[in-house]
């Protein structure tokens, strides 16, 4: 607990929640949510396509 509160927690503050504010998607649980992943992965292959394609 002493560890967390002394470095992860204020590293978190002032390095990982400001971009949150500006993020345009925020993944809960990070590379721990495959449903979230998948989602993503398949939006930028329909992109992909679509560029592609000339659309």
């Amino acid at each position: 607990i002493k560890q967390y509160n002394k470095f992860v927690k204020p590293a978190f503050e002032q390095y990982i929640e400001p971009t949150v504010q500006v993020a345009d998607i925020v993944v809960p649980r990070g590379g721990e949510n495959f449903v979230a992943l998948d989602l993503i992965v398949q939006h930028v292959h329909s992109q992909l396509e679509k560029v592609r394609s000339g659309l």
